[in-house]
């Protein structure tokens, strides 16, 4: 089915954290003042066009209640007193629980789809800003997973990871995070701009889904097509900021509305964003020049 304006593309599991501050004043139509954030580029995880291959890390519901339940048991141990065979029932379970979603990691890792992997590269940037990566938080995983059976053969729990207090609202984000749905409205975008605005819009979105679709095979490409395909990314990219700083000086909002949402939750300026999609492109170039290698 062909994209259209308004259509809703599940994308990204969230990591949970809070906080981006506005920054710039609109002016509406009726010419009252509205505070705005400034515009993120539609591309990696603020991207309204999916790959049909796109594996995110979203659980579902039967996932997802089943996990809430194992840690919510092992959140209330401090209130029993279990016996070891709860114990290591408790452990297995919550390594089982776990499983779903570390998989989709490993699918992820090992992924041909370019925005899959796209997305990986993007998570493990955010994380290192924290002090942290992706490993660090599956292991914190298995550590707790470990620990509860180690108390349940009466053995002293294996070392506690560093950063362990961080990493606990890490694992809950990767355990227990949803999709973002985001959509793109360029009908109120560009509502009363000139032709050349719309056929430009259009052209450039053409152009970003057809190169989606080529990047479902990014994986098998050789070093020099990744890196001519990463290089059509970054001509897309660098095309929606002038068209989206043309939109600001028309007077117009960014037509991405979910993305601001986004941001707020994974704690990220507009520029800050941008920045980690470019380390995740820069983290692809790097892979695809060791595999030449």
């Amino acid at each position: 089915m062909a994209w259209r304006p308004g259509l809703r593309c599940c994308h990204v599991a969230l990591l949970g954290v809070l906080g981006c501050a506005f920054v710039g004043i609109r002016t509406h139509r009726g010419g009252a003042p509205k505070v705005r954030r400034a515009a993120v580029l539609p591309i990696g995880p603020f991207c309204p066009f999916a790959s049909p291959q796109f594996i995110n890390l979203c659980t579902d519901p039967a996932e997802r209640r089943e996990l809430e339940a194992t840690v919510g048991d092992m959140n209330c141990l401090a209130e029993t007193e279990p016996d070891g065979a709860a114990l290591a029932e408790l452990g297995a379970r919550l390594r089982k629980a776990d499983g779903p979603w570390r998989g989709r990691l490993l699918r992820m890792r090992h992924a041909n789809d370019f925005q899959t992997k796209e997305l990986y590269e993007f998570l493990e940037a955010h994380l290192e800003t924290f002090g942290v990566r992706i490993f660090d938080v599956e292991r914190f995983a298995a550590w707790q997973a470990d620990t509860l059976q180690a108390m349940s053969r009466g053995r002293p729990p294996p070392p506690t990871p560093p950063k362990s207090q961080h990493l606990l609202g890490l694992l809950d984000s990767f355990r227990f995070g949803q999709a973002q749905q985001l959509t793109a409205d360029f009908a109120l975008a560009t509502e009363g701009a000139a032709p050349v605005v719309e056929d430009e819009r259009s052209a450039l979105q053409a152009d970003h889904i057809a190169l989606i679709g080529l990047g479902q095979a990014y994986g098998s490409f050789d070093a020099a097509g990744k890196l001519i395909f990463l290089d059509k990314m970054a001509d897309i990219a660098e095309r929606w900021k002038v068209y989206l700083e043309r939109l600001r000086l028309m007077g117009e909002a960014a037509p991405f509305p979910e993305a601001q949402g986004l941001l707020s939750r994974l704690g990220l300026e507009p520029a800050e964003a941008n920045g980690l999609v470019g380390e995740a492109h820069a983290r692809l170039r790097g892979k695809a020049g060791q595999s030449e290698a």
